[in-house]
């Protein structure tokens, strides 16, 4: 009985094929993780917040709202505002934000003016970041 072979050819061209899908899943994870973070959300693993906007009584464009939304106390939390066309960033440290509290950040705190294209970060200890883009805090 032959045991049949595939042709070397044949083998390295099945291997390519492999290694060309791989780096384009790697592309595309890429442009997302860029792009559009949201789509990747991590529960449990990523700082968890939610951020909203409000308009600005005092100075100028909006307030960041920055909420605990887990049942501990998130600490070392740093607040990123990041214009990736300029690379731009501002930031704010919290020391501590208990759960369910709230944080309002906004140009007195951080002298930024949150436009379309921005996005805000949100780190803290034993958290992965989480980022939030301009469309999905309604600034158009």
């Amino acid at each position: 009985m032959a045991i049949h072979e595939r042709p070397a050819g044949r083998r390295a061209f099945g291997l390519i094929k492999l290694l060309c899908f791989v780096c384009l899943l790697f592309i595309v994870g890429a442009l997302i993780w860029f792009f559009a973070p949201q789509w990747l959300r991590l529960r449990g693993v990523q700082t968890p917040v939610s951020v909203t906007l409000r308009a600005s009584v005092v100075g100028v464009g909006n307030v960041a709202q920055v909420k605990n939304e887990s049942e501990k106390t998130l600490r070392n939390v740093v607040v990123t505002a990041i214009n990736p066309s300029t690379n731009q960033q501002a930031q704010y440290k919290i020391d501590s934000l208990d759960p369910g509290d709230i944080m309002e950040i906004g140009w007195v705190e951080w002298n930024w003016d949150f436009q379309p294209g921005h996005r805000i970060q949100v780190d803290a200890d034993g958290y992965l970041p989480i980022a939030f883009s301009s469309a999905q805090l309604g600034v158009k």
